[in-house]
């Protein structure tokens, strides 16, 4: 066997290696796996990485349920940690030292995250067509997509391709 014939698709090991490395769907699925507890069940790289493209095609394809379930989940728990910090700040007030400030400032960032998430839910939910297939219109002859406008009154987007 030569060098390329031991990696994928012709490439050699090495090559393997960087592109995972810098594969967002690799990536993303290695971190998920690194912080995931659950006692000795660990997840395959592979298997992670395959899970990650089928998010990767729904949202390609106008599924946005994943990505409005994670910032639901994302903001609620953000919430927890505003309250909880800002409760544990309040309790340290008339203490010395500055542990105090230190949690009131952890929970005004968790809140500011917070809202950055609900702005981002918020457009996410903006942008949303109510039926991806139906909600737009195909020129092929002129070689153009037609979106039908977000809101009344609001122009359609046309893009030429």
């Amino acid at each position: 066997m030569t060098k390329e014939e031991d990696g994928v698709c012709g490439m050699t090991a090495a090559q393997e290696i960087a592109v995972r490395a810098i594969d967002p769907c690799a990536t993303s699925s290695q971190i998920v796996a690194a912080f995931r507890e659950e006692g000795d069940a660990t997840i395959d790289p592979d298997d992670g990485q395959a899970a990650m493209r089928e998010r990767v095609e729904a949202v390609r394809k106008g599924g946005f349920d994943d990505a409005e379930a994670t910032l639901v989940g994302q903001a609620a728990a953000l919430n927890a940690i505003f309250a909880h910090m800002a409760r544990r700040g309040h309790a340290h007030l008339d203490q010395p030292g500055k542990a105090g400030e230190r949690y009131l400032r952890l929970a005004l960032r968790a809140q500011t995250q917070c809202r950055a998430t609900l702005n981002a839910l918020a457009g996410l939910s903006e942008h949303r067509p109510e039926d991806t297939e139906a909600s737009r219109q195909i020129n092929v002859i002129e070689r153009r997509i037609i979106y039908p406008p977000a809101r009344p009154g609001e122009p359609e987007i046309v893009r030429h391709y």
